[in-house]
């Protein structure tokens, strides 16, 4: 009987878990889904992603990128998403492009959130459910993770990595870390978790107490304790595979000379002061950092006051952890889109220390306290509880509404879609196109691989294959000069056609006084010039 009941007992729990995990996926998939009910992308970049998967499914790897002509991809290109353009062509084998590459974005986005909750359902973390829940309801995370790009995969393999880091399992870290440099140029984070760990686990390992009888034994040297520490042996699995990912490679090695670029040159310096980068490279100002993630910031200050109270309770996680939440804190100061990353990593270091409390505390008796203090503090107690019941229910609804508008007002697919067309029907194959702005490129790209553009993805790319040529351009766009800009068009960036985008005043008011210049199309949205 007592075998039966355990056995009983042991199923409830089975498919309570697996409850679980089905009532999380329904909520994350229905809020996504209803997030992504609009007509295109709040970023421009996606079409660019769900492009290079049709490509990809069409003709296999592309290593050359002719569509970018004056920037460091026409000599150095790399899909430095590869894996992700992979994943992705499933979901556009039976739907079309734009509708699968959503669908996508809603199961990785969906993933993401499952995979954290299955994380801290292996840490034994209490009320894992309710944690999930909220960090799918932070909204500025909610936002970067509804684009249809890489960055839902990468949480999901950060994760996992963290996972196999605090279980020691080398190999696993090792297979998961190649591929992570094949998902995205994003892999440098694996191996900057790896290494803190490495630390941590290394100032344990020596400093831990030993019995007294064998402090008489000499002590190993720092070299020989490093070797045998295992978290050098999971910054060395971590290291393996990233170096194996990066040489085993479609692009080697043409890939190292395009990492110092993107991540060196665009992720650490960044010329957010020199040129204009995207709105996700500057920096997150404190005061909305904290008020945008208002139900993980209240947590977060709740652990850090128990992580300091019992700073020497404190275990090799927890305290890496603290260490990937504060990496984090500071490389969104610096730029929005590390939010991808700060608030998923923020909330686990959150509740993995609220739950080494809530372990070690008596119920009974901190309710009895509880009540106490209510009946000693009645209106404090009352603002606050109005405070959690009113005040953020009530901002998180606002804030998901702006989130919806803010997907709701971005990039259609059908955007350019005509003017695209009259240029490949009107225009010899390979022909280049100058345009007004670098933002357009992925729409211009998605509607037509016919011609050749300038510029696209990040401006940076074209101001590191030419700082002059890169002036000239944005001149170009200013309308400037005016008087020289046939020759400049024609002469610097061998275009014969000039694609610009409906409200670039200036520009359109230049190419209309030179004779030279003829408006060939226009509608609403762009005109499009040629050059005599």
């Amino acid at each position: 009987m007592k075998n039966e009941k355990g056995n009983i007992l042991s199923l409830i729990k089975r498919e309570q878990s697996w409850l679980a995990y089905l009532l999380l996926i329904v909520i994350a998939f229905v809020f996504l889904a209803w997030l992504q009910y609009n007509p295109g992308f709040a970023c421009p970049d996606s079409y660019y992603h769900a492009k290079m998967a049709m490509l990809i499914k069409e003709r296999g790897v592309i290593k050359d990128f002719p569509w970018q002509q004056f920037t460091i991809f026409k000599d150095y290109y790399i899909d430095h998403h590869f894996l992700f353009h992979v994943l992705e062509i499933p979901f556009i084998l039976f739907l079309p492009p734009v509708l699968g590459i959503k669908l996508s974005v809603i199961v990785f986005a969906t993933l993401a959130i499952v995979i954290f909750y299955w994380f801290l359902r292996r840490q034994r973390i209490k009320y894992a459910l309710v944690y999930s829940i909220i960090l799918l309801f932070i909204t500025p995370f909610t936002f970067r993770i509804s684009l249809a790009r890489a960055q839902s995969l990468a949480v999901v393999f950060l994760i996992l990595a963290l996972y196999f880091i605090f279980h020691y399992r080398y190999l696993y870290l090792f297979i998961l870390s190649f591929f992570f440099v094949w998902l995205y140029d994003g892999f440098p984070l694996m191996l900057i978790f790896c290494f803190i760990f490495a630390i941590v686990d290394f100032i344990f390992d020596k400093f831990k107490k030993k019995p007294w009888f064998k402090f008489w034994q000499r002590k190993p040297s720092f070299w020989s304790s490093l070797i045998q520490n295992r978290g050098a042996k999971i910054f060395l699995s971590c290291l393996a595979g990233t170096v194996a990912g990066v040489i085993l490679n479609p692009y080697f090695p043409k890939n190292i000379y395009f990492y110092w670029y993107h991540i060196i040159k665009i992720a650490v310096v960044n010329y957010q002061k020199v040129i204009g980068v995207g709105a996700e490279w500057y920096p997150y100002k404190f005061i909305d950092l904290i008020s945008n993630t208002i139900l993980g910031t209240i947590l977060l200050v709740i652990a850090l006051v128990i992580f300091f109270l019992y700073l020497r309770r404190q275990n090799r996680q927890s305290i890496t952890l603290l260490f990937i939440y504060l990496f984090f804190f500071v490389m969104t100061l610096r730029s929005k889109r590390n939010m991808d990353y700060y608030a998923p990593f923020a909330l686990l270091f959150a509740v993995t220390i609220i739950n080494q409390f809530l372990a070690k505390i008596d119920f009974k008796k901190m309710l009895k306290q509880v009540i106490n203090f209510y009946f000693k503090r009645k209106i404090l107690v009352t603002i606050i509880l109005v405070y959690v019941l009113v005040v953020i229910p009530t901002v998180l609804i606002r804030d998901t509404k702006t989130t919806k508008g803010d997907l709701d007002s971005g990039w259609p697919y059908y955007k350019f879609s005509k003017s695209m067309d009259w240029l490949k029907n009107n225009t010899p194959q390979g022909s280049f196109v100058m345009h007004s702005s670098w933002d357009e490129f992925p729409l211009l790209f998605f509607h037509n691989t016919w011609n050749y553009y300038i510029v696209g993805l990040d401006p940076t790319f074209m101001y590191e294959y030419n700082k002059e040529l890169y002036w000239k351009w944005v001149d170009i766009t200013n309308g400037k000069p005016a008087d020289r800009m046939y020759e400049v068009i024609k002469n610097d960036f061998h275009s014969s056609y000039v694609f610009v985008k409906s409200g670039h005043q200036a520009m359109t008011e230049a190419l209309g006084n030179d004779a030279r210049i003829k408006l060939v199309y226009h509608d609403e949205e762009a005109s499009i010039y040629q050059l005599e």
